[in-house]
């Protein structure tokens, strides 16, 4: 078991869920955030708040002081195999015995996505590094689904180049409780471990369950990927991220991915289903709606 765990990314989704995971273990962890005053979600019992950068050479040193493993992760962006190879030499240089990394389903640095390649050259980066390693590689979260709730509200459908295919969807909390359960055991060197939910859905019927949720119709409507490229970029996104969204979409097309019990095999616990996710999830997918 690890003496001490640094946690990179701690105000992301997954971050955030695994500090608090942590923390109910009694585990001693460091959350390292960009700026202290905006770390209230992780300030929690037995964890010490550092404030830094993963490419902040000084800082990085002064937050991997003492740390056995590290979870890395990172926001999506055109710089994150820069940023992620830079913590990775930090923590290198401080003598820290493992990384588990947070990375995605169909990872490679040869993939047409850019998320996927970015996240292929980090592990490519991480196998060369010399330090012991566990890959953790989620499918689309079913977080994601919060982006759409503007057109959701709005206009009663979720829009996007994705198709028909069906998709593992995976809640992120999961992802952070299998986090959790490799960095707070040992066995785990060398492993990568897909997740998904329990079930393959189609974008329809997630709309449909959507729909039950909002008690009025929701529906799934498909457009071309010039469509969704055009509304992303009208909506302001920059064109990196416009890029990896609609590749992403498009991807599933192609690789729908296969259930897997990696999640319940690692915590104990069944993957969450999707309208549990759902139910949880009810106050941001009602909170624009129209009385």
């Amino acid at each position: 078991m690890s003496r001490k765990i640094l946690v990179s990314g701690a105000p992301g989704t997954v971050g955030t869920e695994l500090v608090r995971l942590l923390s109910q273990k009694g585990v001693e962890v460091r959350a390292l955030v960009h700026h202290i005053e905006k770390s209230g979600e992780v300030s929690l019992p037995g964890v010490e708040i550092v404030e830094g950068d993963l490419t902040d050479r000084a800082s990085m040193s002064h937050a991997l002081k003492g740390i056995d493993t590290f979870f890395l992760a990172s926001s999506a962006s055109d710089t994150q195999v820069a940023v992620q190879a830079a913590a990775i030499e930090a923590a290198k240089k401080a003598g820290t015995g493992r990384i588990v990394k947070l990375s995605a389903y169909g990872a490679d640095k040869n993939s047409p996505v850019p998320f996927f390649e970015w996240h292929g050259e980090t592990e490519a980066t991480l196998g060369e590094a010399g330090i012991a390693y566990t890959l953790i590689q989620p499918f689309l979260y079913m977080q994601t689904l919060l982006m759409n709730i503007p057109t959701i509200l709005g206009k009663g459908a979720i829009f996007n180049c994705g198709g028909g295919g069906h998709i593992p969807v995976v809640d992120a909390r999961d992802a952070a409780a299998v986090a959790a359960a490799v960095l707070t055991s040992s066995g785990h060197d060398g492993a990568v471990y897909e997740l998904t939910g329990p079930a393959s859905l189609t974008w329809p019927e997630m709309a449909a369950s959507i729909s039950a949720l909002l008690g009025r119709p929701v529906q799934y409507i498909p457009i071309p990927p010039e469509a969704m490229a055009g509304a992303l970029t009208e909506a302001g996104m920059p064109a990196w991220l416009v890029r990896s969204l609609v590749a992403l979409m498009q991807f599933h097309q192609k690789d729908p991915g296969t259930v897997t019990k990696t999640v319940e095999v690692l915590t104990g616990n069944a993957a969450r289903p999707f309208a549990e996710f759902l139910n949880d999830y009810a106050p941001a997918f009602k909170a624009e709606q129209p009385a």
